[in-house]
């Protein structure tokens, strides 16, 4: 039987066990995550464990039902997580809400490793209010096979021109050079955009101001419908559909200017049969420019609303994500985006042949110039049907731009 001094020990471990434990659960937090990619899902248990103190609860949401749900969150102070992650080109709408955590002066000392143009995208004002993960820059994947029966050599294609030719030569045998997605929607305005941009093109000042007397948006719309009207080497036809995905199959279309985590995604896991025929190369220089550059079909931004009561935790978990070299290993891997933390890159990871196109993927990421986004979604509808008339032969190249200006200036005030 138990002596009432045995009672008396027993009963202070059990309190101090109850009390060590209340403790510990005090100590401990979690923190909700709305995500669109299940990325996450190999990289949490990694900072769980090297951060025992705090909890992820992730939600995975479809991509614009999550962005959707968090502007509605923003604007009630309430209802949403304490980590959102958002794709880049609609970031700039959410910072102007003024409802994001400015974590500026836990972050500014990052900023030298990070990429230049894209840290850029996550300021308003001189001030920070997310992190980015990843970026999906341009690259062209091609048919080596059918370059190589046309008598082309991609080693000697330096210019846009260059590649123009090859399409003229393609086209002798029943083979057009690439695809253009028309009716356009928002993917075909992001298709025109990749391409813009890598001529260092903008349709937004930094401050959001959409720019006047755009001769180089003229000249660029002008470039992308005489693909097809004047040089015939680009067919067009639907986004993403099993149509779209048979031509490739068949070689209906040589090339793809698309983004790089396409390969990873799209073509190598559609087309398993076309294993070593898929090749990718950087893309090309446009004429007037001295060097060749990219550009970038979208990326992932991690933010934190203000409402949220865990700051500091989710700040932990958002450092993890996308300032170390575990992250963006983690994230190339899984969405085959490329890491915006520069230290990341130099993982040998970034160095590996990919066995499906026989190259190193990341050897093919050119030099980003900067570029804003304003209103992204609105602005892509915007152009979308300027592009829908220019490719119906209703419009001119210089009608479509006026159009684009007045339609931005009434609708969105820029």
């Amino acid at each position: 039987m138990m002596t009432s001094k045995t009672r008396v020990v027993f009963c202070l471990v059990a309190l101090a066990c109850m009390l060590i434990g209340a403790s510990a659960a005090q100590s401990s937090v979690t923190i909700t995550l709305w995500n669109w990619m299940k990325y996450e899902e190999s990289i949490i248990p990694e900072f769980e464990q090297r951060h025992p103190g705090i909890k992820v609860q992730e939600s995975v949401l479809g991509p614009w039902d999550l962005h959707d749900k968090f502007l509605i969150s923003l604007a009630a102070g309430t209802g949403g997580p304490d980590v959102a992650e958002l794709v880049t080109r609609r970031f700039s709408s959410f910072m102007e809400t003024g409802a994001l955590t400015d974590i500026t002066d836990q972050v500014k000392g990052l900023a030298n490793d990070f990429m230049p143009s894209i840290w850029s995208m996550i300021q308003s004002k001189g001030r920070i209010y997310g992190l980015p993960m990843g970026i999906s820059p341009g690259v062209i994947w091609y048919r080596e096979d059918l370059f190589a029966e046309s008598g082309t050599r991609t080693e000697d294609m330096e210019t846009w021109e260059d590649y123009i030719d090859a399409g003229k030569k393609l086209k002798t045998g029943g083979i057009y050079l690439l695809p253009i997605f028309v009716p356009p929607g928002q993917w075909g305005g992001n298709q025109f955009t990749l391409m813009f941009h890598s001529r260092g093109g903008n349709f937004y000042t930094k401050d959001g101001k959409f720019i006047q007397d755009n001769r180089l948006l003229v000249d660029t719309l002008q470039w992308y419908v005489d693909l097809r009207r004047t040089h015939g080497v680009a067919d067009t036809i639907r986004f993403f559909t099993p149509e779209f995905w048979n031509t490739l199959k068949t070689g209906i279309f040589a090339s793809w200017p698309m983004n790089v985590a396409e390969g990873v995604w799209s073509i190598a896991p559609n087309m398993p049969e076309l294993a070593g025929k898929w090749s990718v190369m950087p893309f090309l220089r446009w004429k007037e420019r001295e060097s060749a550059t990219a550009g970038i079909w979208g990326g992932t931004v991690y933010t934190i609303p203000d409402y949220s009561q865990k700051k500091d935790a989710a700040l932990t978990f958002m450092l993890y994500e996308t300032s170390t070299t575990e992250g963006g290993v983690s994230y190339a891997k899984y969405f085959g985006d490329f890491p915006v933390y520069v230290p990341a890159q130099k993982n040998p990871f970034f160095k590996e042949v990919n066995p499906y196109f026989g190259k190193c993927l990341w050897d093919q990421v050119l030099p980003i110039p900067p570029f804003y986004y304003f209103d992204w979604a609105e602005t892509m509808q915007i152009l979308g049907r300027q592009l829908d008339e220019l490719f119906a032969g209703q419009i001119t190249a210089e009608k479509a731009y006026t159009n684009m200006a007045d339609e931005i200036r009434n609708k969105l005030g820029r």
